[in-house]
């Protein structure tokens, strides 16, 4: 059983070490960047299980080549966000710590839960 579950994590790790790769390497978007129109049927599916690449990546870098050309295609894009939706407002993060401030100072339990609690109760 030790070496069926070894087997497991083994498998888990090497899946983990393929993904981390953001972006496949700089020779592959080339290839795909300058992948010719009159390829054979098939040579797409080839190409993208040879290489480990998605069809729909090398769809989306064949699309920036023919709308940029093939060297603004070769490029790899920013993958930050432009906008963090989750940051929790300055207002916001100053009360809540100042609530659980005066919680503790009360000698009350001034955990997360706590906080939240007697924020709600304040209406915000």
């Amino acid at each position: 059983m030790d070496s069926v579950s070894q087997d497991i994590v083994d498998t888990r790790t090497g899946f983990a070490r393929i993904m981390s790769k953001m972006q496949p390497d700089i020779k592959i978007r080339h290839l795909v960047a300058t992948w010719p129109d009159d390829a054979e049927r098939g040579a797409v599916t080839q190409f993208c299980r040879r290489h480990r690449v998605s069809r729909a990546w090398f769809y989306k870098v064949r699309a920036a080549a023919a709308a940029d050309g093939p060297i603004k295609a070769m490029e790899t894009a920013s993958t930050r966000p432009a906008t963090s939706p989750a940051k929790v407002d300055t207002s916001l993060a100053e009360l809540a710590l100042a609530t659980r401030e005066s919680l503790k100072n009360l000698g009350y339990d001034h955990g997360p839960l706590s906080v939240a609690a007697k924020l709600r109760r304040q209406g915000v």
